[in-house]
């Protein structure tokens, strides 16, 4: 958000509304609201810890109340789209790429796109020594039913070479 703050002074950025049915627009010119929308995994590499590629993918919806022309809705678009593809956030293996942007329509004066952009990251778990370590650390081996194997051991006691034998 504060990177799309500072270069869109212009305009109120903001988390999406958690009820958009009641989301009024007050700024004067629009708004551009961010939503985190999923992510996918890659398998795991580690065979200790999970650690895993996550791919996020994010919403930056424009919502502004002129389509054309300098601050219209398609011009504020393609400031989202110059702000964010090929930044790299913190904590993130690459850059910002762009998957798509999408006319989501016009109601009562305000006109709103929807821009999908995607980073990569990993998703390493949280290995808390609350939960007592490793899964299994706490779990002993019930071997009421099993066996042991014993195998006779011969020992010998070393006296020296045989008599005639110099080492």
């Amino acid at each position: 958000m504060a990177r799309l703050s500072a270069r869109l002074p212009g305009l109120h950025v903001a988390y999406f509304p958690d009820n958009p049915d009641t989301f009024t627009l007050t700024h004067p010119v629009g708004a551009v609201l961010l939503s985190y929308s999923r992510s996918t995994y890659g398998n795991s590499e580690s065979t200790g810890a999970v650690v895993q590629p996550q791919t996020m993918r994010f919403i930056a919806t424009v919502v502004l109340r002129q389509l054309n022309g300098q601050d219209g809705a398609v011009d504020v678009l393609d400031n989202v789209r110059q702000a964010l593809g090929g930044w790299r956030p913190k904590n993130c293996l690459r850059p910002v790429w762009l998957i798509d942007d999408v006319f989501l329509g016009e109601s009562q004066g305000l006109w709103q796109y929807a821009l999908t952009f995607a980073t990569q990251s990993f998703f390493i778990q949280d290995d808390d020594p609350e939960d007592g370590g490793a899964p299994l650390a706490g779990v002993l081996p019930d071997n009421s039913d099993v066996k042991p194997e014993v195998t006779p051991v011969t020992t010998y006691i070393y006296s020296g070479p045989p008599s005639g034998v110099t080492p």
